[in-house]
């Protein structure tokens, strides 16, 4: 004769291996969302750290860096509000990797470097 609890042993077992299953999959979307943030975050600090660096080289009177491929960066002047002598206010726009952040700042009015 069988004994009846050998199908509920096999049925314990299947369902354990299911709820493994569900949780591993729960696990991996989770890790999968985290890297994806992880690159976001890397690229407003990488557009940012742009922006603030060319903002820097545009208040001492040199001309903005080189930027890479997958840079993009703009200045333009903001004739809006009044400012100092010899200064202008300019906004600038760095985007990379498709995030992008603005800043305001005031820079000379004179071309060139120093």
């Amino acid at each position: 004769m069988r004994s009846p609890r050998r199908g509920f042993m096999i049925f314990d077992a299947l369902l354990a291996l299911g709820i493994c299953g569900v949780m591993l999959t729960v696990i991996a979307a989770g890790v999968n969302s985290q890297q994806k943030a992880s690159r976001r975050l890397a690229d407003y600090r990488a557009a940012t750290r742009l922006a603030e660096q060319t903002l820097a080289r545009i208040q001492q009177g040199f001309a903005p860096a080189a930027i890479t491929p997958e840079d993009q960066l703009t200045v333009e002047n903001v004739n809006q509000t009044p400012s100092p002598d010899h200064f202008k206010w300019v906004r600038v726009t760095a985007s990379h990797n498709g995030c992008s952040i603005q800043l305001l700042g005031l820079a000379r009015t004179e071309a060139g470097g120093k």
